[in-house]
């Protein structure tokens, strides 16, 4: 902290200036940050794993592009793959295919919940692709 001394009509007085934030504000700020990093924590894996799985729906359009799918088999062997391989298997219920004709439309459905303490929000996520 800071004194200044200050000359007033009798003895010298001396007089604190604050010379910054205070504990209070302190505080505060440490608990809006505390907030932030709880749902960052939460949303950030969740970022992920979507991206995750539209990656998995890219890799199903490029092998289709370069080796049309025959059948459902071979669909849910690219699937399997990716999601074992990222270590997503419990993501394969979320997954679904239906054929139509040579078409088959390949849809992800989940949702995720992300707490913000007082609240807690429900996020969809719903990707879908059709391959020709």
């Amino acid at each position: 902290m800071q004194a200044d001394l200050i000359m007033e009509q009798g003895p010298l007085v001396w007089k604190r200036s604050q010379a910054g934030k205070s504990v209070i504000g302190n505080l505060i700020i440490l608990a809006i940050l505390a907030v932030a990093i709880f749902a960052a924590i939460q949303y950030v894996p969740q970022k992920i794993e979507a991206g995750t799985v539209n990656t998995i729906l890219d890799q199903l359009e490029q092998r289709h592009a370069s080796s049309p799918f025959r059948d459902d088999q071979d669909v849910w062997a690219v699937i399997d793959r990716n999601l074992s391989l990222n270590e997503m298997r419990d993501m394969k219920s979320s997954f679904r295919t239906a054929w139509n004709g040579r078409t088959v439309t390949v849809t992800v459905d989940y949702e995720r919940e992300l707490n913000l303490v007082f609240k807690t929000i429900v996020i969809p996520y719903h990707e879908q692709i059709v391959l020709n």
